[in-house]
């Protein structure tokens, strides 16, 4: 099982950190919620825009013409989905409001002060355990003679809260330390977090620079092998716990999608009705 443990990466070891609770209905158990939240359809919406209008820089295109290609891209994206909005107002106040903050980054970044080497790279480095740590790269780019990793993030916090919480999270460790195994020789700086917000019709961009030291990235080398050799632990015994982090019912002033089920519903009897069993990326086969 140990080597089956991870073929995701970041957000798979974070959701362990984060909960175990969660994990377990997530990774093993499998259950997703019948409707997929709309945060996470609009943000997926607006990384699509954004890989078109990087690519479109990538391959030399007219400005105009990449600012058509990510609002298309933004608009199909969402299109996608539409039938997992409850109410369609919804629907139509996420489009509208993710093509306002699309036009209106086209404007602030007109052009950027950087050469686009790589738009959504996959990347996948096998740990001494066997177990796979994969991710996407957003963007990879060269500034001033130095290689940067660029994360998009749409956010409802404030700038300051959001960057100091992303200051301080490992994804930039992880990150950084994955692009710089796969590439010795172009080796990325640290990460920059790309923030795009749109609450009640202010709109803003801020960027925020990490940097990782090399001790960080073995630390968070150790820290994943680590964890997933705790999980394949656990896997390969049925009576082992698996702890609730009570903190994090409540996470960015949002419900968890599987409190209901941690308040003591029977989860078989919601199957169909509040959630669906489908496999998530880096689920496990049991």
């Amino acid at each position: 099982m140990a080597n089956k443990v991870s073929d995701s990466g970041f957000h798979f070891m974070q959701d362990y950190i984060k909960c175990q609770q969660y994990f377990y209905w997530r990774y093993v158990k499998q259950l997703q919620p019948v409707h997929k939240p709309s945060p996470l359809i609009y943000g997926g919406a607006i990384h699509a825009g954004l890989e078109a209008w990087y690519k479109g820089m990538q391959e030399n295109e007219h400005i105009e013409l990449r600012l058509k290609h990510m609002l298309e891209s933004f608009k199909a994206t969402m299109q996608e989905d539409e039938a997992e909005y409850a109410e369609h107002e919804w629907y139509e106040k996420d489009h509208d409001r993710g093509l306002l903050v699309l036009q209106a980054y086209a404007e602030h970044y007109p052009k950027e002060p950087f050469k686009v080497l790589a738009v959504e790279e996959p990347v996948d480095i096998e740990l001494p355990t066997g177990d796979h740590f994969t991710g996407t790269m957003d963007l990879i780019v060269e500034q001033e003679g130095r290689v940067l990793i660029y994360d998009h993030k749409t956010t409802g916090w404030s700038m300051e809260l959001a960057v100091r919480s992303l200051s301080t999270s490992d994804q930039a460790t992880g990150y950084t330390m994955i692009h710089n195994y796969l590439h010795p020789d172009r080796q990325a700086v640290g990460l920059v977090f790309n923030m795009l917000r749109n609450v009640k019709s202010v709109i803003e961009f801020s960027r925020s620079l990490v940097v990782k030291s090399r001790a960080d990235q073995e630390r968070f080398n150790g820290d994943v092998t680590y964890t997933l050799s705790e999980i394949a632990r656990k896997l390969s015994n049925p009576e082992e716990r698996w702890v609730r982090n009570t903190g994090n019912c409540f996470a960015y002033n949002r419900a968890c999608p599987f409190l209901e089920l941690c308040q003591g519903a029977n989860f078989e009897g919601l199957i169909g009705v509040k959630y669906k069993v489908g496999k998530a990326e880096g689920a496990i086969d049991e």
